[in-house]
């Protein structure tokens, strides 16, 4: 969520949304933008969506969409503005994926549909799209070294081209790394050598994420390795580029993935490094503070370390030490909340159902559920408990006023989250079900 709003912030600033038209006979298009027309036959009735996929969220961004309304009808996306190239997909509506189109500044094209599958389209008059299309077709069936061949043949033909780019990267990702350690740490120092990492075109390549990935794990995934990893690639790189905000933000869901990995002194070093005091203002003022919010709490409470203690009261006004419960089970999870929070009224029953789920696969593990009130207004409490299904869970309110335990945790946004050991120490402190199923495994 956090990323798909930073991607489609930085689309509408310049100025991505494309217009819609549908006519007769294609207008020659100019010197910048782009002006994509598509020949359709038989195909009243149907709609086409022209959309991107960010590669660090996978997610489909709608750019334009236009409804077919005769059966013989040439209809046209066109963008008069200067662009910054990219694949573009384009699909019908009630499809889950399209094909694959290369649109570089100033890219006039002539596409020709004449049936319900989209991966039938051809192209008539743009040499790139030509060979882009056929080479998708043939992706399927062809070998990984024929794969290979085929994407250099449209890299070197095309060099100046979004295609070049996004083949390079596949090219990459399809790569074998070295077997041995040394080996890997240069492969890894070397990794986007191919690539000028302040190219404004990342920031749509579909396949982002896959060459992220590819490189952090090339090496095994330690807090060391990472913060080399962090360093290798955004050291020296201008925090004004747009690639700079895709890669950090890349590191951080990519960290929280591989959590239950001790990755906290990798966070705070990219936090220290490459966050703090938000350079060049790239991050929201909300993703700043929730990145802000989660370092004082690796200082506050480092991962491995005893859990701070609390002493609360049910709304019976019985009392319940921390210390006294995590000894009596396997696992004690532990969530701040506040019923007015609309993060956690869309998130507690999450929580609850997945719990429940691993309590149903797991039912020799004993798994505590606490759940705090992080509120002084308690008025909605017991209603809050009841519609999001926390029933099951030790409801527990802070009787000191201050609520002393946001000092104690950094439990001053909500929700807050903790997975304590039967030893107390702190193993786990977001919400993520993966990371919590491999440690209940353990």
């Amino acid at each position: 969520m956090l990323v798909k709003k930073i991607i489609l912030i930085k689309i509408l600033c310049i100025g991505l949304a494309v217009s819609a038209q549908q006519k007769k006979v294609p207008s020659k298009g100019g010197k910048d933008g782009f002006e994509i027309s598509i020949h359709t036959t038989d195909l009243k009735g149907k709609k086409l969506q022209l959309y991107l996929i960010s590669g660090v969220t996978k997610k489909q961004f709608i750019t334009d969409s236009l409804s077919i309304i005769d059966n013989s009808k040439i209809v046209v996306f066109k963008q008069p503005k200067k662009i910054i190239g990219a694949i573009y997909y384009l699909k019908f509506s009630d499809q889950k994926n399209g094909v694959g189109i290369a649109v570089d500044n100033g890219a006039v094209m002539d596409l020709y549909l004449n049936s319900n599958t989209i991966e039938e389209i051809t192209c008539s008059n743009n040499a790139i799209n030509k060979d882009f299309i056929e080479y998708q077709r043939q992706e399927k069936s062809t070998t990984p070294e024929q794969k290979t061949n085929s994407r250099n043949v449209l890299i070197s033909r095309y060099p100046n081209s979004i295609v070049q780019l996004y083949l390079a990267a596949e090219n990459k990702i399809a790569e074998k790394a070295p077997p041995l350690l040394e080996e890997k740490t240069q492969y890894r120092n070397s990794y986007f050598k191919f690539l000028d990492r302040e190219d404004k075109r990342i920031l749509f390549l579909p396949n982002t994420t896959k060459l992220l990935y590819k490189y952090v794990t090339v090496l095994p995934i330690t807090a060391e390795n990472y913060i080399d990893n962090i360093d290798n690639l955004l050291k020296g790189l201008d925090c004004k580029s747009k690639s700079y905000g895709v890669f950090s933000n890349y590191f951080i869901s990519n960290l929280a993935f591989f959590e239950t990995n001790q990755l906290e002194k990798a966070f705070n070093h990219l936090y220290k490094n490459y966050i703090d005091k938000n350079p060049c203002d790239i991050f929201s003022a909300a993703d700043y503070n929730s990145y802000s919010n989660k370092h004082a709490t690796n200082i506050k409470v480092p991962i491995g370390t005893k859990s701070p203690d609390f002493e609360l009261v049910s709304k019976d006004s019985i009392s319940y030490k921390l210390s006294e419960i995590y000894p009596k089970n396997d696992f004690t999870f532990i969530a701040f909340y506040s019923p007015s929070c609309i993060h956690c009224q869309e998130k507690m029953p999450v929580v609850s159902a997945s719990f429940q789920n691993l309590k149903n696969r797991y039912p020799t593990k004993n798994i505590q559920l606490i759940g705090v009130i992080n509120d002084a207004d308690e008025s909605n409490w017991e209603q809050f408990i009841s519609e999001k299904k926390l029933d099951s869970w030790l409801n527990l309110k802070s009787p000191d006023l201050k609520r002393k335990f946001q000092e104690d945790f950094n439990a001053y946004s909500n929700p807050s989250y903790f997975l304590i050991n039967k030893s107390g120490d702190v193993i786990l402190k977001t919400f993520n079900i993966k990371a919590i199923e491999e440690l209940i495994n353990k």
